[in-house]
């Protein structure tokens, strides 16, 4: 579970999960979309968007930079 600042999307409290699967960008005031594949961030990017508008995420998967899916 990752608690996101809604202005920018960085990060104001992780989960042990979280933070395994993000590493460094699940840190306080990283931005966990910059420690994606360049090409997921679109999808991470739209995932935070929806859930700022209605308050509610739905599930997406991205790749990481080591290449396994998250």
């Amino acid at each position: 579970v990752l608690v996101l600042d809604a202005a920018d999307f960085s990060v104001i409290e992780a989960n042990p999960v979280a933070l395994g699967l993000f590493g460094h960008g699940a840190e306080t005031g990283a931005r966990p979309a910059e420690h994606v594949e360049p090409a997921s961030r679109a999808a991470i990017d739209e995932l935070f968007a929806t859930a700022r508008g209605s308050g509610r995420a739905s599930e997406v998967r991205v790749r990481m930079p080591d290449r396994r899916l998250a």
